[in-house]
């Protein structure tokens, strides 16, 4: 009750061309809870949702972004504009992007080979730009124990202005 909360989640999609992205399988259904919870507990919530997640209930005014850059450009905006009290960063955020973006629309029948470049990570960003927000991250693996995740978890709590929360997940 009474706090402020930056929720976002969701897909964040990077484009190959004018027409098609990469991007992944998650929703957006985890932020929409979190945020749903949240409101009805009586915090003040902003909720960033990723091309292709769910729809948020209307009372959460959720905004939509289109893509990595996009999303990148909306949570630096909103941050600058509010200072929140915490920032729930449970998107899927693009770990990588094409290289080069084709103009126009790739031809289908050709064989193709694409180099990926790592994105920037957004949670260290708005951590260097915004040291007073508390955070939480999200870390999702697959085919690693989880004592391999419970160190990688542990290394983002210890990083000099890490997050105050990480909650590590596998499928398995």
């Amino acid at each position: 009750r009474g706090k402020s909360l930056l929720i976002t989640g969701g897909p964040t999609p990077v484009p190959l061309d004018n027409i098609r992205s990469i991007t992944t399988r998650f929703s957006g259904a985890l932020s929409i809870q979190l945020a749903r919870e949240a409101w009805m507990r009586g915090a003040a919530v902003e909720l960033l949702l990723g091309k292709g997640s769910r729809t948020a209930p209307e009372y959460l005014q959720a905004k939509k972004a289109a893509n990595y850059e996009d999303y990148k450009k909306i949570v630096h905006e909103i941050l600058q504009l509010n200072p929140f009290d915490w920032g729930i960063f449970t998107a899927a955020a693009a770990d990588f992007q094409p290289e080069t973006v084709f103009e126009g629309k790739i031809a289908s029948n050709q064989e193709l080979s694409l180099k990926l470049l790592p994105t920037t990570k957004l949670i260290d960003e708005v951590r260097q730009k915004f040291p007073e927000l508390k955070m939480v991250s999200f870390k999702y693996e697959e085919n690693i124990s989880h004592q391999a995740l419970m160190k990688i978890a542990k290394k983002r709590l210890s990083m000099k202005n890490g997050s105050q929360l990480v909650v590590a997940n596998r499928v398995e």
